[in-house]
């Protein structure tokens, strides 16, 4: 039967591992007997004694545990911007408890007889968490992501524990339990308790908790003792929570981001590379134009008075052709309605481009918020020419300079054109289906001098249709 019920919850937690949060604890232990009643008989069989139970000598003992949180929640919430904390989650795991404790009986109120019981236990436990968040970041700052900094956990169960060696010493004898006695091997318990996490990172919990448990009514017979008894026990553990499949799953979609973020940029690169050779092309042609003139115009030497006004036409016709080829006009025709709002032209290549008066927006150390009244009125801008052209898409690339975790670097990029990408949302109503952000990480490319230069999103305009 044991191992049935052993087998059963090592195959539920094996199931559940794929979605669930480990966890890893220890505790200081403090156990003692209650409600005690026992009768004892001669050899004879002529008189009953009855035998009271006295807990005088109690030991704290360590326990170890470890185990699976199985939340009641989707694996997309936890990984979310807002790392949403599962309110529920089902508790599966093992313990190992070591029990050592001092007893005075007390036979038909006269003879006090000492015992020391040493136990060792397995237990299996089954319970449910209920974890309701108490203080979460955006509490701290106002804004941003609500991830839980400290939550409380309520938490309730069974056990079944399995003792592994138990045994009673006194002045006259060691006797072991479990070979005296076929109902001394295991029993069942039930649990409640509270307690406080608290989040180190996004997928790791440092937590305390303070726990009852009580065993149901124990019974041991045999052919000169009758016993019932129940077993206590309180607990103060401290432990950790980690969420291995969250944070893979994070690094997953963070890494997809990083990905579509270098293949629009490769596309950008693609296309800056096709507007060079087709201005190549035209600078040659161009070239060609003006040596067939120079020719020309060497072998009719002997008429320049004759044709003085035709050349001076035809310089003229060359300067136009110059000015109109030998320049990047990168305003040509494509946008007219954003001039009326800045004054000033803006400048693209092919289906990218960005604003010469607001190519970036710079962020201090380790933050991801900027200055808002310094880039408020660009951004006003910006959000106007997304609802002036529909067609446009809006990508915002965040960067982080090279100081620093490059994993915690990666996540702060992504906040920092996350953060632009919220404002423009919240601030201008700009419809979230037209702006993207990713984030790529730490680079030292815009400046290895000044790092600052490094700690900013890039804005780039798309047209898609």
């Amino acid at each position: 039967m044991k191992k049935h019920i052993f087998l059963s919850l090592i195959t539920f937690s094996t199931s559940a591992v794929v979605h669930a949060q480990w966890y890893f604890e220890t505790s200081v232990v403090d156990s003692k007997f209650s409600d005690y009643d026992a009768s004892v008989q001669t050899l004879n069989g002529d008189e009953t004694y009855t035998n009271g139970l006295e807990n005088y000598s109690g030991f704290r003992d360590f326990s170890y545990g470890l185990g699976v949180l199985v939340p009641f929640s989707s694996l997309e919430n936890r990984v979310s911007n807002t790392f949403e904390t599962p309110s529920f989650r089902l508790g599966l795991g093992v313990a190992f408890d070591k029990i050592s404790l001092n007893t005075k009986a007390v036979i038909n109120n006269n003879t006090s007889l000492i015992n020391k019981y040493n136990f060792s236990q397995l237990q299996g436990r089954f319970g449910i968490h209920f974890t309701p968040d108490i203080l979460n970041s955006k509490n701290l700052i106002g804004e941003g992501s609500n991830q839980a900094r400290l939550t409380f956990d309520f938490n309730a169960g069974l056990g079944y524990n399995l003792f592994t060696s138990a045994t009673q010493e006194n002045a006259a004898s060691l006797i072991n339990l479990r070979k005296q006695s076929n109902d001394f091997d295991s029993y069942l318990s039930y649990f409640i308790g509270t307690g406080i996490h608290f989040s180190i990172s996004s997928f790791a919990k440092l937590y305390g908790k303070y726990s009852v448990e009580n065993s149901f009514n124990l019974q041991e017979n045999n052919e000169f003792v009758n016993e019932r008894y129940k077993l206590n026990k309180t607990r103060i553990s401290f432990g950790l929570i980690l969420d291995f499949r969250a944070r893979n799953r994070y690094k997953d979609i963070q890494q997809e981001k990083i990905n579509m973020a270098i293949k629009t940029l490769d596309g950008l690169t693609n296309e800056k590379g096709a507007a060079q050779k087709n201005n190549d092309s035209n600078l040659n042609q161009l070239l060609a134009t003006i040596s067939e003139l120079e020719k020309k115009l060497n072998s009719k030497t002997t008429q320049v008075s004759n044709d003085h006004n035709n050349v001076v036409k035809r310089l003229s016709q060359l300067d136009s052709i110059t000015n109109t080829y030998g320049r990047n006009d990168f305003s040509k025709g494509n946008i007219t309605k954003i001039d009326k709002i800045t004054k000033e032209p803006v400048n693209s290549e092919e289906d990218f481009f960005f604003f010469p008066q607001m190519p970036h927006v710079f962020f201090p150390n380790n933050s991801s918020y900027f200055d808002t009244d310094k880039y408020h009125n660009p951004l006003s801008n910006l959000a106007t020419y997304l609802k002036q052209n529909p067609n446009s898409v809006l990508s915002v690339i965040g960067y982080a300079d090279m100081s620093g975790n490059s994993d915690y670097n990666s996540m702060l990029s992504q906040r920092r054109a996350d953060r632009i990408r919220q404002y423009l949302i919240k601030k201008f109503d700009v419809s979230p289906e037209v702006i993207e952000s990713f984030g790529l990480g730490q680079t030292n490319l815009f400046s290895k001098a000044d790092r600052k230069q490094n700690r900013k999103t890039q804005i780039l305009i798309k047209r898609e249709k």
